[in-house]
């Protein structure tokens, strides 16, 4: 399981967890993983499986209201990203801002949509793999992945700073 821990830290900040509780959350989740450790098909992929357990509590740890009084008051993330010793150089600086954009924009997709966008486009697992581990009908599973990439794009596209011409 050790090997899957840092795998499971970056879904869950791509499911909308803050860093100063990625720690917090992993832990949580591996204990759930834990205590249902005995259901676990070997047969299976285990990534499918854990990425289930990580949307149901990130889903559960957004809605608690201190979480949504913190994101409504958070800081800019490009704050996080400039917070450095030293200066960036430009192509750290340029992949700081995308890393941003992105997850800005995954933070206005809904719980539901969020999860099997990530799941499917960012993990690329199946959509089959994505809706045997939400407990979802496949043809619900696409059309959470077509919303999705719509509200994502509109998302990229309306968060994205305008160049000057």
């Amino acid at each position: 399981m050790g090997a899957h821990v840092g795998w499971l830290h970056v879904q869950l900040r791509r499911l909308g967890v803050a860093d100063a509780d990625l720690p917090d959350l992993t832990q949580e989740t591996l204990v759930a993983v834990h205590g249902r450790w005995r259901e676990y098909d070997p047969k299976r992929p285990i990534r499918p499986w854990l990425i289930a357990f990580a949307a149901r509590l990130a889903a559960n740890h957004r809605r608690r209201p201190e979480q949504r009084q913190a994101r409504s008051g958070s800081t800019d993330p490009m704050t996080d990203a400039l917070a450095h010793d030293g200066p960036l150089p430009d192509a750290q600086l340029a992949a700081a801002q995308d890393r941003a954009l992105v997850l800005a924009a995954l933070e206005t997709l809904d719980d539901e949509r969020r999860v099997v966008f990530v799941a499917a486009e960012i993990e690329e697992l199946s959509m089959p793999e994505v809706a045997a581990a939400l407990g979802i009908p496949l043809n619900t599973g696409y059309t959470r992945l077509r919303l999705a990439r719509a509200d994502f794009a509109a998302a990229v596209a309306r968060l994205r700073p305008r160049r000057l011409p």
